[in-house]
């Protein structure tokens, strides 16, 4: 269930990045909250299974 959350705050901040970049495309800071944007989409959607490491708790 977490898994589902993280992606969904991910894809959300990506497209909020690629939004900005669109309306701001000439700074250099629209550019670079863009790519933290796509990390964290990117790390929310390729996270490790919950429970493995013992990070995560399963609350489905």
């Amino acid at each position: 269930m977490k898994r589902l959350v993280f992606a969904t705050m991910g894809v959300g901040a990506l497209v909020f990045g690629m939004t900005w970049v669109f309306f701001d495309p000439l700074t250099i800071y629209g550019t670079l909250l863009a790519l933290v944007f796509f990390a964290m989409a990117t790390l929310g959607i390729f996270l490790p299974r919950p429970g493995k490491k013992g990070q995560f708790e399963e609350d489905d």
